[in-house]
């Protein structure tokens, strides 16, 4: 059976997801939680042996602990760290506090060492699953998942410049796209591995040991060295080689395995999915919002229309008043022409009468219109004679003074009786009402007299003299 093989390497665009291994994720939807008890994960025991355990929660947290990583490391060039230490004469440069603390002070310095190192393993895809029934299918994946799990244990062994630090058999992971095809929901089991390069002895012109190194470059020269020193040639046989052992295990399963030719390999990286699936769902919510603009656009569409509608609705009122005021200035255009025919225009010799006039009326403004006839009519009447205006004025004359002279009467009449009547009250059985009477009436011999009873009435005699006695009778 033709089968494809993929391995990757993880760099600097492809970065491990300690997370997604470990299975300390938040929200993975392509990753079945009923079926990680499937899993198989491979650590190193206190003693630093490599072991498995499967997928409890428990041991993935084990190895989920930043410490985990450190002590392996740390325990692995534990003899190297102590041969290089002893040879030295003082602290400068030994390493003091571990191979893996060392490793991490030199991430992204030049000739730096890159603490996470790993490869994805997967053997065939789930295109071969498609015309599969579903027993033949169980026993694909329990081929598959014995390939790479004999592929795990013998790893070290075919590469002796390389050391696993932790690796996990994944075989929970399905696809819930909505709509696939049914044989994509089965479960392809695949496995990441991270590993550290072991370092190569080298020593300098004393024979002193040289500072222990954790280069990728030098474990893989030192595993392939018909590679003459070239690095990238190097890498490309350790992967030809790591195909190549695939095969080998997979065969010892079915012996009509080969391997299946294909372009590059189409397995895709957990950040890499991610990413597409990031890109998938913005698109998703561009759509959406593509949609509701849509929408709106929509609504303001048939907004406008309405208001385009209310806007010829307006001009049709104004065009209805525009015919109505025409008519109206053709009115007072005809009334002026009816009456004041023969007045002439001030500056202008053509009568209102003549046709040429009512042309020149009928283009002016109906406010001037109607202002001209009111001043055309006020002028009409200038022609009343003056006599009759002196006489009207002197109508309004004449009837200012009767009406006056009758007010003045009436007041004086009752100052008089007010007046008196207060005399009598104060001065029982006197003559003290005739004393003022002829006092008011300009008798000068009762003054005296008077403004004596004016002040024991506490009226004011000469006041009331002067208002009474300055009317004209």
């Amino acid at each position: 059976m033709e089968r494809s093989t993929s391995i990757v390497k993880s760099n600097k665009s492809r970065k491990r997801n300690l997370s997604h291994n470990n299975r300390q994720y938040s929200n993975e939807p392509h990753i079945d939680k009923t079926l990680t008890k499937n899993n198989t994960l491979y650590y190193r025991n206190e003693q630093g042996e490599l072991t498995s355990k499967g997928g409890d929660p428990l041991y993935y947290e084990h190895v989920a602990n930043p410490d985990y990583e450190k002590n392996t490391i740390n325990h692995l060039f534990s003899n190297q760290v102590n041969q290089f230490n002893n040879a030295q004469k003082g602290n400068r440069n030994r390493i003091l506090d571990g191979m893996y603390e060392h490793m991490a002070s030199t991430v992204g310095k030049r000739g730096g060492y890159n603490t996470e190192r790993e490869l994805i393993l997967a053997v065939g895809s789930k295109e071969d699953f498609k015309d599969m029934s579903e027993d033949e299918v169980k026993a694909e994946q329990e081929l598959r998942h014995n390939v790479i799990d004999d592929f795990i244990r013998g790893f070290e062994k075919r590469y002796p410049s390389i050391r696993i630090t932790q690796a996990h058999l994944h075989e929970d992971e399905r696809n819930t796209d909505k709509g696939a095809e049914p044989y994509l929901s089965y479960v392809n089991p695949h496995a990441h591995i991270d590993f550290v390069p072991m370092p190569v002895e080298e020593f300098t012109k004393t024979g002193k040991p040289k500072k222990p190194s954790a280069s990728m470059n030098k474990a893989l020269l030192d595993m392939f060295p018909n590679a003459e020193n070239d690095t990238t040639k190097a890498f490309e046989a350790f992967m030809d080689d790591a195909r190549s052992y695939i095969d080998e295990l997979a065969s010892e399963y079915d012996p009509t395995h080969v391997r299946k030719v294909v372009g590059s390999h189409d397995y895709k990286k957990v950040n890499e999915y991610k990413e597409f699936k990031d890109r998938e769902k913005a698109l998703e919510t561009k759509e959406t919002e593509l949609n509701a603009r849509e929408k709106d656009l929509d609504d303001k569409g048939a907004d406008v229309s309405q208001r385009l509608s209310n806007v010829k609705m307006r001009e049709e009122r104004v065009k209805g008043k525009e015919a109505n005021i025409l008519r109206t200035n053709l009115t007072v255009v005809s009334a002026i022409g009816k009456h004041y025919g023969s007045v002439c225009f001030k500056d202008d010799s053509i009568a209102f009468g003549s046709p040429e006039g009512a042309e020149m009326l009928s283009k002016r403004s109906l406010a001037g219109n109607v202002g001209l006839l009111m001043q055309l009519t006020e002028n009409s009447l200038t022609g009343v004679s003056a006599r009759e205006k002196r006489a009207s004025v002197r109508e309004n004359e004449v009837s200012y003074k009767e009406r006056k002279f009758r007010e003045d009467e009436g007041r004086f009449a009752k100052a008089v009786s007010v007046f008196s009547d207060l005399v009598d009250k104060t001065f029982p059985n006197s003559k003290a009402n005739d004393v003022i009477n002829s006092y008011v009436m300009g008798d000068a011999s009762y003054k005296t007299q008077a403004e004596a009873l004016s002040k024991s009435a506490r009226v004011s005699a000469q006041k009331l003299g002067k208002d009474i006695g300055g009317l004209e009778l």
